[in-house]
């Protein structure tokens, strides 16, 4: 339609709310940090660990909220070729930090450590990409707008049930497991999970831009 002024209070106001999400994330783990190591019967070296990598994960998590929005934009502008590449390249990075970090006996917590520091690369790659592709894009924090908040949030909110329904099918296992079971259990699950989720994205990867046409 040639609006770039709702285009760029479009991505102003996504870019807030996913700011936002990343804080109530940290505050989340934060919070869970408390309530899970009872829960799981952690004790002790087993506690503390279980705590210094829930709060790294949760940041690494709630970074990637802000990076989907500029994903979702790179998308929008029809550069999947731009999307892809940035994520086998973090997909890869990471991967080889994790052995680098596994081989210096940095166990777990090196591990999380990894995950946060990859997100906030591909927050500067995303953020660079999309200035990149888009010169006369504007990002001004007064640009947020409620109305603009209101149409995003009437689109996401059936995005939403529809990724917690998703999330619940393919993540719940290793919760039942660690809780019911044995924690240890996880990890050998997760690398039957994982093989899978692999196929998952490369299927996801051939819908996607196919998904945009439709």
């Amino acid at each position: 339609a040639g609006d770039r002024q709702g285009l760029n209070e479009t991505l102003v106001t996504a870019l807030t709310i996913s700011g936002g999400v990343f804080v109530l994330v940290c505050l989340g783990s934060a919070a869970l940090s408390f309530v899970l190591p009872p829960f799981f019967g952690l004790t002790g070296t087993s506690r503390d660990l279980f705590v210094k990598v829930l709060l790294l994960s949760g940041a690494a998590v709630g970074v990637t909220f802000p990076n989907r929005v500029l994903g979702a934009y790179l998308c929008g502008l029809q550069r999947f070729d731009l999307y892809s590449f940035i994520g086998v390249i973090n997909a890869a990075f990471r991967a080889l930090l994790f052995v680098f970090v596994l081989d210096q006996g940095w166990g777990v917590v090196g591990c999380g450590a990894v995950s946060l520091g990859v997100a906030m690369f591909a927050f500067c790659v995303y953020g660079f990409s999309v200035r990149q592709v888009d010169p006369a894009l504007r990002l001004n924090c007064a640009m947020a707008s409620v109305r603009r908040a209101r149409e995003l949030f009437t689109f996401s909110a059936f995005v939403f049930v529809h990724q917690c329904g998703d999330y619940l099918r393919f993540h719940l296992d290793s919760f039942v497991i660690a809780r019911w079971l044995n924690m240890g259990l996880v990890t050998t699950f997760n690398i039957a999970a994982r093989l899978i989720d692999y196929m998952r994205n490369i299927n996801q990867g051939m819908m996607g831009p196919l998904m945009t046409r439709m």
